[in-house]
């Protein structure tokens, strides 16, 4: 409400587990303390995912380029999950 009269958008870009270096090292350190492969924590997350894939970075830059741009001009005020479903 306080910068919409600027013409400024607010709007925020909510990701979950994106597959990274921290990703990694969260999947190595899991199947350790569980005793598993990586593959196998790997694959517990994409099972959790409803279009069972794991978010890349690229994924999130998309989301921020689309909001960012003129196709997002009268969107505001919203959160947008880009988590592969993972909040489902």
């Amino acid at each position: 409400m306080e910068v919409g009269q600027y013409n400024i958008n607010c709007n925020v870009v909510c990701p979950g587990i994106v597959h990274t270096e921290r990703m990694d090292k969260l999947c190595r350190e899991k199947a350790r303390v569980r005793g598993w492969t990586y593959d196998q924590v790997y694959q517990e997350y994409v099972q959790e995912m409803a279009l069972k894939r794991v978010t890349e970075p690229q994924d999130v830059a998309n989301a921020v380029l689309f909001l960012a741009s003129e196709d997002a001009r009268n969107i505001t005020g919203q959160e947008l999950a880009v988590d592969g479903g993972w909040d489902v």
